[in-house]
């Protein structure tokens, strides 16, 4: 039996997250196989996919905590307008 390995080859202006993700969709055999990334017509790098793997992560890590605090300042102006809300509605009472 013989076993063909196909190269993962990724252009330079793919994203981190899709090279992942194509990474991980290879054959078992392959799965830990190095990612070829082509910069031009002539000019390849070898990525390792570890390496790959860690900068995806990086890049989730990074948007998780951008969430978050975007999530926060929401939250802050959220209660910032129900307080104004409430100080309206007393005066508006008197």
């Amino acid at each position: 039996m013989e076993s063909q390995t196909k190269i993962l080859i990724c252009r330079g202006q793919t994203l981190i997250v899709e090279a992942a993700r194509l990474a991980l969709q290879r054959s078992p055999e392959s799965l830990y196989d190095p990612v070829i990334v082509q910069l031009a017509p002539a000019d390849y790098r070898l990525l390792d996919w570890h390496e790959l793997l860690v900068a995806q992560s990086q890049i989730h890590e990074l948007t998780t905590k951008l969430l978050c605090e975007q999530t926060q300042e929401q939250l802050i102006q959220t209660e910032k307008l129900t307080s104004l809300g409430q100080i309206v509605a007393r005066k508006s009472q008197n």
